[in-house]
């Protein structure tokens, strides 16, 4: 499993979630990104949820930041 890092930065974590966002919106057109925020605190179902798109958030910006790094994408 691939952890978004230990007690990321408040700057970090808002670029994190940023593109989180941004994604997570496109791909869900009928709710909100705050949405899954909210739904996170009662359920682990979207608690779980919310911690993979951040992951994803993480891992595209490690890929991103290594110079010459080629780009993968995702399948599904």
């Amino acid at each position: 499993m691939i952890q978004v890092e230990d007690a990321p930065s408040t700057d970090r974590l808002h670029e994190l979630e940023s593109w989180a966002r941004v994604e997570y919106e496109r791909c869900h057109p009928q709710e909100s990104f705050d949405d899954l925020k909210r739904r996170a605190q009662f359920t682990k179902e979207d608690k779980g949820l919310l911690r993979h798109w951040l992951e994803a958030a993480a891992r595209r910006d490690r890929r991103t930041a290594r110079p010459g790094a080629a780009s993968v994408e995702s399948s599904g």
